[in-house]
């Protein structure tokens, strides 16, 4: 055979190859729009005029909130702990952004806020929000206004409600996790509120009220669920495109939608990443409704850390694959959730056992002694359905847990020490 020819039969087996690898491509495209055509979403609910208000002072709240004073490690330290930030910077903070927490306070006494996905979401500053609450809830703390700090745990929550209450744009899921994100700071106060030492009956009781009523943290494992597939499955038809090839190459910062462009912002400019491959893509997707199932039945043996689905989902870990920079297909989102879950009900019996003690002059034997006089019920661990771990000591001293999975060591508890212990 001559040298032509053979150039000849090559160019033909590579055309082959590329045809069959965009008919693979055209099929997965067709089984995930296919999927995506069969979800039902809840239908879009009207935008009341007191809404209207409501959401207006929150887009002019994220309109308003100043990234200067929010450098990443500020950022960074209250995301993972506030009080490691010093006073002054927090001090400075809040006071730079009072007319936002004006808009953050006026939108707490209104109409829940129903607003287009697009209008809240793209705005930066909306992030920001629930960090600033907190910051000023501190401070709140550390002068003794316990009353004020109370009132801002309540403005977070009510943040979380507006901000769970997002509508869709087009054919997407409505998504609850920015306002879970603002309640996971409101129970964060609450459980501080909990164990300080001037906490007293009024306040202990309000705050208990608050922390029984109902949170959207609590139903977000089954409402997350089907946005997060959803989310999943357009990351996969996205990254079959032109666009995810610029992406990848580091030639374009363009994404999705504004979420996943601010995820891709923060990537090293330049850093090129190599997108999976159809068959990659398809064993990803089959992952992850595994993992999505396990968490409708609330498997704990399948999604423990070490787990079963953590191989079959860790089998791309540390792969430069432009899918893996987000983490809401595998299991650590719904032990996440698992988490948040946990938080909420650790800081409600921590203020019950407050609220007891702070009534009879002791702590209960067991959280059975708290019904019916404080709870109506025992609390329950919403890990595994089980009361919560109480202990006892030393002294007027104790700790409510839970057994929910520990990240670096560290449970999710509320424990009280006696002033002077």
């Amino acid at each position: 055979m001559t040298t032509g020819a053979l150039v000849l039969l090559g160019w033909g087996v590579l055309a082959w190859m590329g045809h069959l690898r965009e008919a693979e491509r055209g099929a997965l495209l067709a089984e995930i729009e296919t999927a995506r055509a069969a979800r039902r979403w809840p239908g879009r609910p009207e935008v009341t005029a007191e809404g209207r208000e409501t959401a207006e002072l929150y887009l002019a709240a994220a309109d308003s909130v100043g990234p200067a004073p929010f450098p990443d490690a500020f950022h960074q330290a209250m995301e993972e702990e506030a009080w490691t930030v010093p006073s002054r910077t927090v001090v400075a903070v809040v006071e730079v952004n009072a007319m936002t927490l004006a808009h953050l306070d006026e939108a707490a006494r209104k109409q829940p806020a129903r607003f287009p996905v697009g209008s809240i979401l793209a705005k930066p500053g909306v992030y920001r929000l629930p960090l600033l609450l907190f910051a000023r809830g501190r401070l709140e703390i550390e002068r003794g206004d316990l009353s004020a700090a109370l009132d801002t745990a309540g403005v977070l929550k009510k943040m979380g409600t507006d901000l769970s209450t997002v509508i869709p744009d087009g054919d997407q899921p409505r998504q609850p996790l920015l306002g879970v994100l603002a309640e996971g700071k409101a129970s964060d106060l609450l459980a501080r509120l909990a164990v300080h030492p001037a906490l007293d009956g009024a306040t202990a009781g309000r705050a208990l009220a608050l922390a029984e009523g109902p949170w959207r943290t609590e139903t977000y494992l089954a409402e997350g669920l089907l946005p997060a597939e959803d989310w999943f499955d357009r990351m996969c038809a996205w990254s079959l495109g032109p666009e995810a090839e610029a992406w990848a190459e580091g030639r374009s910062a363009s994404g999705i939608d504004e979420m996943w462009d601010r995820i891709v912002r923060e990537r090293a400019p330049g850093r090129a990443v190599r997108l999976p491959g159809v068959g990659e893509l398809r064993a990803m997707r089959a992952v992850a409704a595994e993992v999505r199932e396990a968490a409708r039945r609330r498997d704990l043996a399948l999604l423990a850390p070490g787990g079963l689905l953590d191989a079959s989902f860790g089998r791309w870990k540390g792969e430069d694959l432009g899918l893996n920079e987000l983490g809401c297909a595998g299991p650590e989102w719904v032990r996440g959730a698992f988490r948040w879950e946990a938080n909420v009900a650790v800081a409600r019996t921590a203020l019950a056992v407050r609220s007891f003690q702070i009534r009879t002059g002791r702590a209960p034997d067991s959280l059975e002694e708290l019904v019916p006089g404080t709870v109506r019920a025992v609390p329950l661990d919403p890990f595994d359905g089980k009361p919560l771990t109480y202990d006892i000591g030393p002294g007027d001293g104790w700790c409510v847990r839970s057994r929910v999975w520990q990240v670096d060591g560290e449970p999710i508890e509320v424990r009280f020490r006696p002033a002077g212990k």
